[in-house]
């Protein structure tokens, strides 16, 4: 089921609306507006708009590295404490040692969690960026 085009957003999906489900606007997308306030900053390219937009370009970065991060220690530490503590890695379960067992097949729920999460806090500095440059 496709959606009008102006229910249709960068991720795919419409954006909550504080009108009873109608989408936000600025105006008519064919007529150019004179933008207020933090928008307009960003759009002059001022040192102001250029704090604004390295503010959020942080944050991502930082969004970014802790989901990375997180995967890297959660996956990485397995060939670690098989390593460390040999009982665990002697442990077969239907003749599969345990840590590629875990490697295998936990990994994908951490992997979707992960990328639920990271898309749940991207959306959630977009939408305060966005409240933040709006007149």
């Amino acid at each position: 089921m496709a959606l009008p085009p102006h229910e249709i957003r960068a991720s795919g999906y419409p954006r909550r609306s504080d009108e009873g489900g109608i989408p936000r606007f600025r105006g008519d997308p064919g007529e150019r507006q004179v933008p207020a306030g933090e928008l307009r900053e960003l759009e002059e390219q001022t040192p102001v708009g250029e704090i604004f937009l390295g503010a959020l370009l942080r944050r991502q970065l930082v969004l970014s590295l802790r989901v990375a991060v997180t995967l890297v220690l959660a996956l990485g530490i397995q060939p670690v404490v098989a390593w460390l503590w040999p009982a665990y890695g002697a442990i077969r379960v239907f003749s599969i040692p345990l840590p590629w067992l875990v490697l295998g097949v936990g990994s994908y729920p951490l992997m979707i969690a992960l990328g639920l999460y990271y898309v749940r806090h991207a959306e959630t500095i977009d939408d305060e960026f966005s409240e933040l440059l709006e007149p």
